[in-house]
């Protein structure tokens, strides 16, 4: 039989108050903490842009090929800012279709990574719009 003992050690950082773990802050700049811990999916697109924690969400607005009247992506149409989110969040490398509603299937996405509460959608085929 093989008997086995754990100790435990506690560290003293010579911090003397009564609540060893908390530290005063002692920080002296003067500016907005644009880094504070914020739910970033429900900031506005500025603020999420000033905020080095998250990252914008951008799409496009799916186009009609004039051609065959099929749903197309028209990549001369700037990216367009539609949401935030955290940048520890992680996205899928496939293209996204996606809408605000269930029904609107209507933005074109780099990633798999859309606005809050918009929904991907299972969409046939598009192409790149002429």
């Amino acid at each position: 039989m093989v008997s086995l003992s754990l100790t435990v050690t506690a560290c003293d950082d010579g911090d003397k108050d009564s609540d060893p773990i908390e530290e005063a802050d002692t920080d002296t700049d003067t500016d907005a903490d644009t880094d504070a811990d914020a739910d970033c999916a429900s900031l506005d697109v500025d603020a999420c842009a000033a905020n080095s924690n998250c990252l914008v969400i951008e799409g496009r607005p799916l186009s009609t090929n004039p051609t065959t009247s099929e749903p197309c992506v028209d990549f001369d149409i700037p990216l367009v800012p539609f949401g935030c989110m955290d940048t520890k969040g992680g996205c899928g490398d496939a293209e996204t279709i996606a809408g605000a509603a269930v029904d609107e299937c209507d933005h074109w996405f780099s990633s798999t990574c859309i606005p809050n509460g918009w929904s991907a959608c299972d969409f046939g085929s598009y192409g790149e719009c002429p």
